[in-house]
């Protein structure tokens, strides 16, 4: 059995786009395959803080994408950049 490989989804951000970015990464995270893929679900604030998102429940207000939302976490994290790797760091 191979092992699956983890990919992060980064959504939201500053822009007035941010909502559409939920949006979008919605669509990603319904429809990744996860018997290959294990998503990380990174999600950016208005403010441009990074958190890692709830699994389970990344996103309020799914029902209107006029109010969907970020569910908060706890949980602020910091990408740190490497030569080969590259880690996701909790803050």
């Amino acid at each position: 059995m191979s092992r699956k490989l983890r990919v992060g989804i980064v959504f939201g951000g500053r822009s007035a786009e941010h909502e559409v970015s939920l949006q979008s990464a919605q669509n990603v995270i319904a429809y990744i395959d996860r018997t290959r893929f294990e998503p990380v679900l990174i999600g950016i604030g208005r403010d441009g803080n990074w958190v890692l998102s709830p699994a389970g429940q990344p996103f309020l207000g799914t029902e209107s994408p006029e109010v969907v939302r970020l569910n908060d976490s706890p949980t602020d994290v910091a990408l740190l950049a490497g030569k080969t790797n590259g880690a996701l760091i909790r803050l």
